[in-house]
């Protein structure tokens, strides 16, 4: 049996796909649920699945953490809430 050089299509269990993404096999369980029920929440990575046994790309793998980088927001400092206080600019009292 010939194995590609690039190992990204390998196929991981489950044991070892949340240990290369450093997350338990019961956080894989749920994020594939998720999928499965299309919730609006997190979803995981995508799976194969043969007959009763779940399988995972590398590649995929490697997709789903590209695609769940999250990059700080580049806005100026969080609107305050609520009525401005005294020592706030814009409250001066007009003489």
């Amino acid at each position: 049996m010939n194995l590609p050089k690039d190992d990204s299509r390998l196929l991981l269990n489950e044991d070892q796909a949340a240990a290369m993404l450093g997350v338990s096999v019961s956080m894989l369980v749920k994020l594939r649920a998720a999928c499965r029920h299309n919730a609006g929440g997190r979803q995981g990575p995508a799976y194969v699945k043969l007959g009763k046994s779940v399988r995972y790309r590398i590649a995929d793998l490697e997709a789903w953490i590209e695609n769940s980088i999250v990059h700080p927001a580049t806005s100026p400092a969080r609107p305050t809430r609520g009525r401005p206080r005294k020592t706030e600019p814009g409250n001066a009292i007009a003489a």
